[in-house]
């Protein structure tokens, strides 16, 4: 028997040992390990799914912040990422030729705070701390004057902020956070 298996493999590969010849398209797996749990791929759904991920949607930011919430377009962004990637990755997703822009998420108030809580726990935020000016400010310049801390913070620990259930928290740059970006009229400084 295994020369047989061997012997099909080496004239017609996996294909011609299993009958797939018959097959005109790619085969996914349903998440069984037996042959028989394969289904061939409908490549024309397959085709209108990235037709419908790759359009432009309403708000110019080319589908990149899906999530709508309380009038604010956001996009998540879980695993542990530093300050640096987040900001990077948030800024790159600015369509050429939109009048939208893309940055880390900004906590205007408490309703915001609520907002972007109830899409991550815990999360990068587009507050820094600027050193030149000695205050915190938002990635887009807007005004930073009711920052909605956590208790207790800031507490010079860092010089970049992400949010958690009860409000905001200073960070060293370096630590490992998801992030949440936010699509609006206001470009990053």
């Amino acid at each position: 028997m295994r020369w047989l298996v061997a012997s099909a493999l080496l004239t017609g590969g996996c294909d011609a040992l299993f009958n797939l010849d018959h097959l005109e398209t790619p085969l996914i797996d349903s998440g069984s390990r037996d042959i028989d749990a394969l289904q061939p791929v409908d490549t024309a759904l397959l085709d209108a799914a990235q037709e419908t991920i790759d359009a432009p949607d309403a708000s110019g930011t080319d589908g990149q912040c899906a999530i709508s919430y309380s009038g604010h377009r956001y996009q998540l962004k879980t695993g542990l990422f530093d300050r640096a990637y987040a900001k990077m990755y948030c800024e790159s997703l600015q369509v050429p030729g939109s009048t939208k822009y893309s940055h880390l998420a900004v906590v205007d108030d408490q309703a915001d705070l609520t907002t972007i809580s109830n899409i991550a726990a815990s999360a990068w935020v587009g507050l820094e701390y600027d050193s030149t000016n000695a205050r915190w400010a938002w990635v887009t310049a807007q005004n930073a004057q009711a920052i909605v801390w956590a208790n207790n913070e800031p507490n010079g620990t860092g010089t970049c902020a992400f949010e958690n259930a009860i409000g905001l928290d200073d960070a060293s740059c370096s630590e490992s956070h998801s992030f949440i970006c936010e699509c609006d009229d206001y470009p990053p400084i």
